[in-house]
């Protein structure tokens, strides 16, 4: 792994996506792009993913889902 560079600041990005078509996004990004989940959540009606695209993780919400962990999180 190289050493942290003091001219990059961001070591790590996680983009949140919420979407009303989760079904469309799981397929382009698993199917079209061949990125394979990490991760995997279906909590009663809702479902999440997690791809891991190296530094990056990317995490794609029904709208379900993205109420349930607001909840959790914000209260």
């Amino acid at each position: 792994m190289p050493s942290e560079n003091p001219t990059y600041p961001v070591v790590e990005l996680r983009v949140a996506l919420t979407t009303a078509d989760y079904a469309r996004l799981l397929k382009f990004y698993c199917d079209g792009l061949g990125i394979e989940p990490a991760a995997i959540w279906n909590n009663g009606d809702g479902q999440a993913l997690v791809l891991n695209l190296g530094r990056a993780t990317l995490e794609i919400f029904d709208e379900a889902q993205a109420e349930t962990i607001d909840h959790l999180e914000a209260g």
